[in-house]
């Protein structure tokens, strides 16, 4: 009886404190090797626009999965058109499931790819003389009482 009381206090404190670890380490920068990170014109469009507002920084490394698989990077991130302007724009996120920043790092990436595919695909239905509205399936309104 005495047993669990002393060890899921323990198991919550460790836990929440790899995850505050993990949030840390995010913020900070964001370690990431790509395959156009020696085109400072691609480079600057993804920094700017796809990835907007992250802590990335592009580092260069002889064995990209090395480096992955060893920590020094979080994420590889390969684009597979020749040009990250036009779109639509292909790109495969490899990471790391064995560690959870590589892992939080992925989440945050693919968070800030919606932002940016729910930004542009509004301002595309607008141009096109329709109701950015029609991109949400169910509208909520919240009534304080």
């Amino acid at each position: 009886m005495i047993l669990p009381i002393l060890i899921f206090p323990t198991i919550y404190y460790l836990v929440g404190n790899q995850i505050q670890k993990n949030e840390k380490d995010i913020a900070k920068n964001i370690c990431i090797y790509s395959n156009i990170q020696n085109d400072s014109e691609k480079l600057n469009f993804v920094k700017n626009y796809i990835l907007y507002g992250l802590p990335v920084d592009f580092l260069d490394c002889k064995s990209p999965k090395e480096a992955l698989k060893d920590g020094d990077i979080y994420l590889i991130i390969d684009f597979k058109n020749n040009n990250v302007s036009e779109f639509p724009v292909y790109i495969s996120v490899k990471y790391n499931s064995n560690s959870s920043v590589s892992s939080a790092a992925k989440s945050a990436i693919l968070s800030s790819i919606d932002s940016f595919n729910k930004s542009t695909a509004s301002k595309q239905i607008v141009l096109a003389g329709m109701s950015p509205e029609i991109l949400n399936n169910v509208s909520v309104e919240c009534v304080d009482f």
